[in-house]
């Protein structure tokens, strides 16, 4: 695994291989936003969002498409 060329570029402590548990993106996210609400989550071209920002965005985002008739189930794209 440590022959892949973009594991020079990690930061020093990064892992290359970490265990994902098995549960679902919004629990995921949802248990990270709970533990550490105000460490990055995402970082962007120097914006910084905290993990209770990101779950606020994709609460509202989720609210957002079951006003517009979204149902579980079905398939939406994001661009």
């Amino acid at each position: 695994m440590t022959d892949k060329p973009w594991f020079k570029n990690y930061e020093t402590g990064v892992p290359p291989k970490i265990n994902i548990p098995e549960v679902s993106l919004f629990q995921f996210l949802s248990d990270a936003a709970a533990k550490y609400p105000d460490q990055a989550a995402i970082i962007f071209f120097g914006k910084v969002i905290t993990y209770r920002e990101l779950e606020e965005m994709t609460d509202r985002l989720g609210n957002a498409l079951q006003s517009m008739g979204v149902r579980p189930g079905d398939r939406v794209s994001l661009m």
